[in-house]
């Protein structure tokens, strides 16, 4: 029985996209909304690219706002490493009573220190010193401080000595605080590249302090005023400048990066899309000449209900079944076209690949099955049979054939061709090789022999350029009749090419009585008896054009 091929029942049709029109059978191209897909790509296209804007964004404005939040908080931490670098040195001042220095003109003796003994002692050796107390320490410290590094510290008082040491409003509104008990004010002051970060602590009234400042009412314990520190923030704000254009720059690309995979997978989504919609419209646009290909078709095409039965049937069809499609039109196409084996015998309905494929939903295809024509003959077909759907059910199937005779007989001729040498029919080397290397393996099995005779025209290239290649074909036509005419079954005569023959005898009983030799003789003087045979046949001359011509030849064994 024929071999069948199973097409995967992923190809099937599915109902939903296909229906059986009555007349020919034909297929609703499937709805494929193109338009629509591509409408909602770009809307979440955009979706998407709004989200990852927000979220890129969000992110990079979160981290700057951090970084500026830690510069700011750096800047916090220097001043405050101010404060108690100044508080270490204004403990040690008052620690030790002051401190003792030359009178000069940048440190002249403190006028708010009278009530001092010994604000002025003269050296042994005649030097006038002036005794600094801790403010007015701190105060030229916090001077040079700010000269060289652009950060400045103010000691300062609601009740000061020195009018020098004076709050601004900023430190008079901090003083106040301090007397309501906080700790410590910090606060950002001025705009742009002007913007100062001011940090203020309390000082309080310890033992030391109450020499200078008993006399002011002061007692242990006292916040005594506070020490201001102002640290310009352009040193700063610079760093960060910096940290935050890379992070800009960091996060920009990133966003870029994002929105081109974005823009690349709704390119891609559209051109789907479009892919889609131009199928659409090559399919509606082959929907409405459906029928007149259908008709056209040169090869046949049927198509079946789930019963079998027929339901419609192209012109081709027609001519190559002899049926009008009114004939079959309901009728069972087994019954009707696949009743018949080749060798005769009836084929089973329950065998016909043609109605399996209603119960197994699967596609089938041959091209070694026989259909039978109305007149009863037998035909070759190459036919491939495919099912439609109705939701999971099969409701019918379409079947495309069609007649193979003629392709048959080109594959035999073609096959002869490829063994035979197209002047004589002869065998060619290459049929030869294969008949040698059978005949070789029988004999080793059998025990029998072969002979291999090698016959070779003489002067035939002579006589093919003087007569012509035409009477040459001619010449070859006639030696190779004669040689048939000497060579029984089994033996064998091929044409090697050009002007060479070889025979191959096979060593059988029955060989040499049908030669016409003893049946006593031995093999090689058969096959000896054989070559001179074939030598006495070139001694009758051969007609060509109506003349004669006497030719010679050379046989022996290969």
């Amino acid at each position: 029985m024929e071999q069948m091929q199973k097409i995967s029942q992923e190809n099937q049709i599915d109902s939903r996209h296909s229906s059986i029109d009555t007349g020919l059978g034909l297929l609703d191209p499937p709805v494929m909304p193109g338009k629509h897909l591509r409408s909602r790509i770009n809307l979440y296209a955009a979706i998407a690219g709004i989200l990852w804007s927000l979220v890129v964004g969000l992110t990079a404005y979160l981290n700057i706002h951090q970084h500026r939040g830690g510069a700011l908080e750096m800047a916090r931490q220097v001043a405050e490493a101010y404060f108690r670098k100044d508080q270490a040195f204004r403990f040690w001042g008052a620690k030790h009573g002051g401190v003792y220095v030359p009178v000069t003109e940048e440190t002249p003796p403190n006028e708010y220190l009278t009530n001092i003994p010994e604000r002025e002692i003269l050296t042994p050796s005649g030097r006038r010193l002036t005794l600094m107390n801790p403010a007015y320490m701190m105060r030229q410290i916090n001077e040079d401080f700010a000269e060289l590094y652009g950060s400045a510290a103010h000691l300062t008082s609601l009740m000061p000595l020195d009018p020098d040491n004076t709050p601004d409003p900023w430190e008079r509104k901090a003083l106040l605080m301090f007397e309501k008990g906080a700790e410590v004010v910090t606060e950002v002051v001025g705009e742009g590249e002007d913007q100062t970060l001011r940090l203020m602590r309390p000082m309080m009234v310890s033992r030391p302090c109450l020499k200078c400042h008993e006399s002011q009412g002061y007692r242990e314990g006292d916040v005594r005023g506070g020490l201001s520190v102002s640290l310009p923030l352009s040193q700063f704000q610079t760093h960060t400048a910096e940290h935050e254009l890379t992070m800009v720059l960091s996060y920009g690309l990133f966003w870029l990066l994002g929105m081109g995979v974005i823009t690349l997978i709704a390119r891609r989504g559209s051109r789907v899309a479009n892919e889609r919609e131009q199928s659409q419209a090559k399919l509606i646009g082959a929907h409405n000449y459906t029928r007149e290909v259908i008709s056209s078709l040169g090869e046949g095409l049927y198509g079946v209900d789930h019963e079998g039965k027929l339901v419609f049937l192209n012109p081709a069809g027609e001519r190559i079944l002899g049926w009008k499609e009114e004939e079959l039109v309901g009728r069972s196409v087994h019954n009707a076209i696949h009743h018949t084996h080749e060798d005769g015998d009836l084929y089973p309905k329950e065998e016909c690949p043609l109605l399996q494929v209603l119960g197994t939903g699967m596609a089938y295809a041959s091209d070694e099955d026989y259909f039978v024509r109305k007149d009863g003959s037998l035909f070759p077909v190459s036919y491939i049979s495919t099912p439609i759907y109705d939701g999971n059910r099969v409701s019918g199937a379409v079947m495309a054939f069609e007649d193979i005779t003629e392709r048959r007989g080109d594959e035999a001729r073609i096959r002869h061709l490829a063994h035979h040498d197209p002047l004589t029919s002869l065998p060619n080397r290459a049929l030869l090789l294969e008949l040698l290397a059978h005949g070789v393996a029988q004999a080793k099995r059998y025990g029998h022999s072969i002979a291999v005779l090698f016959v070779d025209l003489d002067d035939f290239i002579l006589i093919n350029d003087t007569l012509g290649h035409s009477l040459g074909d001619e010449l070859l036509l006639q030696v190779s009749g004669r040689l048939r005419e000497l060579i029984r079954e089994p033996d064998i005569l091929a044409r090697q090419g050009g002007d060479e023959f070889i025979v191959m005898i096979c060593n059988q009983p029955s060989l040499h009585g049908a030669a016409g030799g003893d049946e006593t003789m031995t093999f090689t003087e058969h096959a000896l008896t054989i070559c001179e045979r074939l030598l006495q046949a070139f001694e009758r001359p051969f007609t060509l054009q109506d003349s004669e011509l006497t030719l010679s030849a050379y046989s022996g064994p290969s």
